[in-house]
Formats: C-alpha cells, structure tokens, sequence
C-alpha cells in the first residue's frame, strides 16, 4: 500500500524532525516505475498503415511523442530479385523489414515525411512503373483492414487520457512532497484522497480497455457485414447456381428416403428368405449410391471449372498489364533513339553546310589571286612595249627580279655602272592570302562535349558495414 505523502504536524511522532525525512520517497519511485512499466507497450512506436498509390508505396510509423531523428533506411540484398528495405532505429528499439521486387522501386529517390501535427513518419518509396496492383488479396486486404481508422482515433483518445490522469497524479504527489504544510490533512485523508486517486486511474485503465474492446467488437462486426455482403452479392450473382444446389439436396434427400426405404423391405425380406429380392434391393442401392456419388462429383468437378476460370482471369489480366507496361517502355526507347538520330542528322547536315562554305572561300580566293597575276601580267607586257618603243629596238621580254626591278637595266657594262639614278621599285602586286586550312570532315565529324553539358553522375553509395549487401542507406534529417 501506497504510504502518505504528508505528515501531520498534529499527530503523534512529529518531534521537531526534518520536513525532508518525512518524504518517502522510496514509494514515489515506485509509483514512478509503475507508471513506466504500464504505458510502455503504449508508447513504442509501431507501423500504423502501410498504403500504394500510383506514384509510390508508403509506410507510416507512429509514436505518442518524441522525434524521429534517429530513424534510418537500408535496403538490403535477398534472394534476386528481392531486397528488403529495413527501418531502424537503436533508440527507440524499433526495426522491422519489408520485401520489395528491385525491379518495380527506384531506391535511390527513396524519402521521409514527418507530419509533426499527428506525430507521424511517412517513408515514401517511388515506383519505377506507375500502376497498382489489383488483384483478390488487396481487395480483401481493402475490405476487411482499410475501415479502422475511427477505432484508432478513439483508442488513441482513451490512451491520452489515461497517460494525462497518470501525469496529473504524480505531479500532484510531487507538489505535496514539496509543500507539506499546505495540506492540513489527516493521514486518513491522504490516505483516502490517494485512494481516490487510485480507483479514478483504474477506471481510466478499465475504460480504456472497454473501448479497445468496443473497438474489436466494432471492427468484427464490420468484418462480419462485409462478410454477408459479399455473401448477398455471391448469391445475387450465382442465385440460379443456389437453386439447382437445393434441388439437387431434394433429389439426394429422396435418394436417401429410397434407401432407407429398400433397406427397411430388405430387412423385412430377409426374414422370408427371399434371395431374388434381396439382390434387387441391393443392386437398387447401388445405382442409387453410384447416382449420388455421380452427382457430388459433377459439383465438384463445377466448382473447380469456376475456380479455375476466375484464376485464370486474373491471370490474364496481370499479364496484360505487364504487356501495358512493357510497350510504354518500348515507345520511350523509340522516341530516345528517334531524337538522337534527328539530333545526328542535324550535326551532319551542319558539318556539310560548313565544308560547303570552306569551298566556296577558297574558290573566291583563287580567282582573286588569278586576276592580281593577270593584273601583273598586263603591266609587265605594257612596260615592254613601252621600252621597245621608246628604244626603237627589241629588247627581250622584262624579266623581273623577286623586288620588282628589271635586270636589263641593273646590269654592268665594260665594267662600268650605269646612270646613278635611282629606280623607282615597282610595286608588288597584293597577293591575296591563302585562306586558312580547314579540318577535314573526319575529323570534324568527330562529336565535341559542349563545357555546359551536364554529365551523369550516379550519386555514390553510402560507406557501410556490409558494402557487398547494402545497396542503399539514408538517415531522416540528411
């Protein structure tokens, strides 16, 4: 039993002791750790939904309080294709694994949400194909699991109310501890005030309790009703199938009324010694027998025809969406390949464009530098037959040095010069320069890495433990 938390100044044993040694504080750490121990599977986190939409599967965790810091994701080898994808945390001592095919989750898009508001961790995991299953297992899952949110809700409700009657108890039972003269109460008082206290907890636990049970009473009986509607829509659906059933049972039921029958009169007979009759009967046993045996069969072997006709409907729908999803990635890869022709075709039709108009310049080059020498060719023939005529005789064609000048005229004679007069140098006809040198269409064909294209890089792997097994580790918060 709980001892008091005050001391009564008026009672006997009060002789001028500390305020401090009348505390026990032995019985408050044990209410304490009573308290722990009672909310402890209460406040462990626990995987409240696990949902697939379109775009993602998700797994929501809850806990009463506390963050998610701590919380990390690995994804781990298994039997190919399989990996599991692991939630931990040390902290909370919490880890549970979820199997998923590698080839239908993208890992390395893998994300958290922490709604603070419900205290709820979402890990979002995207799907490389965007489609959801649908087959009789889910629907079920869907009719018989998806319709307990409001039991949750008010589970949750009763919970909060008993963690917060518990915490209001223990404060109450520290402020005292603090402030005994305070309380101008009896030890019988206390007593019967903590008593109160005690029962009004126990009834909280009770009625949390009740409505947990309210709750699986109200979840069966959603699972029954659900039952009975599928049942109605079985019928609704098979009726004509139900009414051969019960004529078949009438029939089975007159075969067994014919039995009984035959043997009451094989009995009967026997007593006469009639053989012939008796063989009659029995051989009428038996075709009724072999009747009834025909007819169970012919239900049963109709049952198997519809079970086997509904798997392989589902079959062939499965395997109609795998046909819808891989032509989707058949048309990705067409229009891919489609735009790296067309961007070849491009860079081709440019190079020709380019070698053309190389062309073009060193043709107009070459006829200027055709028109200077025919330009030069004219003046040197007009400075030789200015000579001739000014000389009166032929003096040979004007050869010209590499400077422009004339050697007829920059020759000695009988070792004596000629006139000191300068020429006047010619001119130079202008050359117009070679166009530079392109690149052949090799070697421009070669295709040049723009410096702004923005090259792949796989983001690398986290270091852990066990590089050969974990192919993905992400942290909350990072």
């Amino acid at each position: 039993m709980f001892s008091p938390f005050y001391f009564d100044q008026y009672s006997q044993g009060y002789d001028d002791q500390d305020a401090g040694d009348a505390f026990d504080l032995g019985s408050l750490f044990d209410l304490l750790h009573q308290h722990q121990f009672y909310h402890k599977e209460n406040t462990r986190p626990r995987i409240v939904k696990k949902l697939e939409t379109e775009d993602e599967f998700q797994i929501q965790i809850f806990k009463p309080y506390g963050n998610f810091q701590n919380y990390e994701v690995s994804v781990i080898k298994s039997t190919p294709p399989i990996v599991n994808v692991v939630i931990t945390s040390v902290q909370d001592n919490f880890q549970t694994s979820i199997p998923f095919n590698v080839n239908y989750i993208d890992i390395q898009n893998i994300n958290w949400q922490w709604y603070k508001a419900e205290n709820i961790l979402v890990l979002n995991i995207p799907k490389r194909i965007h489609f959801v299953h649908s087959n009789v297992q889910d629907i079920l899952n869907c009719l018989l699991g998806c319709h307990d949110e409001e039991g949750e809700a008010e589970s949750d409700e009763h919970l909060d109310n008993s963690i917060a009657d518990h915490e209001k108890l223990i404060t109450d039972a520290t402020e005292a501890l603090k402030h005994p003269e305070q309380q101008p109460y009896s030890q019988k008082q206390v007593q019967q005030d903590f008593q109160s206290k005690a029962r009004t907890t126990a009834n909280a636990a009770k009625a949390a309790q009740a409505a947990k049970k309210r709750e699986e009473f109200i979840k069966a009986k959603k699972q029954l009703e659900a039952q009975k509607k599928a049942q109605q829509d079985y019928e609704d659906k098979f009726g004509g199938l139900a009414e051969r059933d019960e004529k078949l049972q009438d029939s089975l039921q007159e075969h067994e009324d014919l039995i009984a029958q035959a043997a009451n009169a094989l009995k009967q007979v026997t007593s006469a010694n009639s053989k012939q009759v008796k063989n009659d009967l029995q051989s009428k046993q038996e075709a009724l027998t072999a009747g009834a045996q025909a007819a169970a069969d012919a239900r049963k072997k109709k049952e198997a025809d519809k079970v086997k006709n509904e798997l392989e409907a589902q079959r062939k729908a499965a395997h109609e969406k795998i046909l819808a999803a891989q032509k989707e990635l058949e048309e990705i890869a067409k229009k891919e390949a489609e735009a790296t022709k067309s961007h070849d075709v491009a860079k081709q039709k440019e190079l020709e464009q380019e070698k053309v108009k190389v062309e073009e310049e060193e043709h107009e080059a070459e006829d200027t530098e055709n028109a200077k020498r025919e330009e030069y060719e004219e003046f040197v023939k007009q400075q030789q037959e200015f000579l001739k005529q000014f000389f009166g005789f032929n003096l040979g064609p004007v050869i010209p040095n590499q400077d422009g000048s004339n050697a007829f005229y920059t020759k000695e004679s009988n070792g004596k010069s000629s006139t000191n007069k300068p020429q006047a140098k010619k001119e130079k006809p202008k050359v117009a320069p070679k166009p530079k040198q392109f690149k052949t269409a090799s070697a421009s064909s070669t295709p040049v890495v723009n410096d702004r294209t923005k090259m792949t890089h796989s983001p690398s792997l986290e270091e852990v433990e066990d590089e050969e097994s974990i192919l993905y580790n992400k942290k909350f918060g990072h």
